[in-house]
């Protein structure tokens, strides 16, 4: 009797040490494909268990029942594992939760591994910045992603920031060139702007031009701003000033 308890005691034994040993061996495994430079506060996330699902598919459900904290674990495991949109994700449900800190370290990391939206999130913190150094490194993030975002709506916003940057700065140079470049790709906003810098430049046919074409696309601040222009021509001609 004792030996068959001392056999079924070794075996249970055996049973554990293998399991730990499984657990030990996978989780050094992960931890070889964890990215260089992880934030180290995502670490707390490395024994979130994500099931039979996917981190970010269950991060994103937690999002929809607006438990917030669970989804928080859930992006935190995904960008652990090297998946950036997860890491983007986790940096949005984090200033959802007031943790900016933490969102902008995240922004920073994924935008390092190239996700260029996190590019744009980071760029709007380093923007608010007293540091000089710090507000260019804020517009060459916007320039990064407005260049890499081609025609989606972070990278046209990305284009307009960083030419109404220019403006504010007063190199009309450049905010012309980013109000130009998002206009092509069919914003009407940039439209309107770059009509706004060409008649500041005493561009005036071309102003017009570009308000005209705007304006027939849908851009009611773009057909205002013809009319307007127009209008006070007209009245001025009226009275007889050049």
């Amino acid at each position: 009797m004792k030996t068959g308890k001392s056999k079924s005691f070794l075996w249970k034994l055996s049973l554990v040490l293998f399991l730990v040993l499984a657990f030990v061996l996978a989780a050094i495994s992960y931890a070889m494909n964890v990215q260089k430079g992880t934030p180290s506060f995502l670490s707390k996330y490395f024994f979130v268990l994500c099931g039979q699902g996917n981190c970010l598919q269950l991060g994103s459900l937690a999002i929809k029942d607006k438990k917030n904290e669970d989804a928080l674990k859930y992006f935190g495991k995904a960008c652990l594992g090297g998946d950036m949109k997860g890491c983007f994700n986790f940096g949005i449900v984090a200033e959802i939760l007031k943790q900016n800190n933490h969102a902008r370290a995240i922004f920073e990391y994924s935008c390092n591994q190239n996700h260029y939206n996190s590019c744009h999130n980071l760029a709007a913190y380093e923007i608010r910045s007293t540091n000089k150094k710090e507000v260019e490194q804020g517009k060459k993030h916007y320039e990064i992603s407005c260049e890499q975002n081609k025609h989606t709506i972070i990278g046209n916003l990305s284009c307009l920031n960083l030419a109404s940057l220019y403006e504010k700065s007063k190199n009309y140079e450049l905010a012309l060139k980013y109000f130009a470049k998002v206009c092509d790709r069919g914003e009407l906003q940039g439209c309107t702007n770059k009509g706004i810098i060409l008649m500041e430049q005493k561009k005036v046919a071309a102003a017009l031009a570009v308000w005209g074409k705007a304006c027939e696309e849908g851009s009611n601040e773009s057909c205002g701003n013809k009319a307007t222009y127009l209008f006070n021509k007209k009245q001025d001609e009226k009275l007889g000033v050049k």
